[in-house]
């Protein structure tokens, strides 16, 4: 994400000093990744993280059930 991020700091920083009127700003935005691009990038990106986060979430969640079940005593046994 770190590339996405700093692309997308770029561009704030290009754009910031353009003029609304000036057409070179237009036309140096087609050339390269327009923002909207990057911010579609960077959802995909922070999607697939969150995901991660939540894959690991479950993996917890069912180990310490699956933990849970071994040290209960079922019907008066180990």
């Amino acid at each position: 994400m770190a590339p996405t991020n700093d692309k997308l700091l770029g561009k704030k920083d290009e754009l910031a000093t353009a003029s609304l009127s000036n057409k070179n700003v237009e036309a140096f935005a087609a050339e390269g990744e327009t923002v909207h691009e990057l911010m579609d990038k960077w959802a995909s990106l922070n999607m697939a993280r969150a995901m991660l986060v939540a894959v690991g979430a479950v993996c917890t969640v069912a180990s310490a059930v699956v933990g849970r079940r071994e040290l209960v005593k079922f019907g008066g046994r180990w």
